[in-house]
């Protein structure tokens, strides 16, 4: 049984089937500045105002991008791609599937006893 890590940047290895994982990272919820400084003569406008963010609820995210693979071990479908193969990243799919993606991972997880 999996369970949720305190320290940032806990690194895990989720099993997807025999031979795939995903490699997930923690994020702990905490405060951090987003933006940059007047100063920086680097920066796009859409970086600015620099503000405050914080995090109420700590979270899992992927260390790379989701592989083809790994979509079909949790989806059991596979979308139409530009590029086929196994070990390249889900492309063109809307935030909608993301987010089916992302339910369905965890429910495939609770029925694994991986996640609580």
């Amino acid at each position: 049984m999996f369970d949720a890590a305190k320290n940032a940047g806990t690194r895990i290895d989720l099993p997807l089937s025999e031979t795939v994982s995903l490699s997930m990272i923690w994020c702990p919820p905490g405060d951090f500045m987003m933006g940059s400084l007047e100063s920086d003569i680097y920066a796009q406008k859409s970086e600015f105002p620099r503000h405050r963010v914080t995090i109420t609820k700590g979270f899992w995210f992927s260390c790379t991008l989701i592989t083809q693979e790994q979509w079909f071990c949790v989806m059991q479908q596979r979308i139409p791609l530009f590029d086929e193969g196994i070990n390249l990243p889900v492309e063109g799919i809307t935030w909608k599937e993301g987010i089916s993606f992302c339910e369905a991972l965890t429910q495939f997880l609770k029925a694994k006893d991986i996640l609580k």
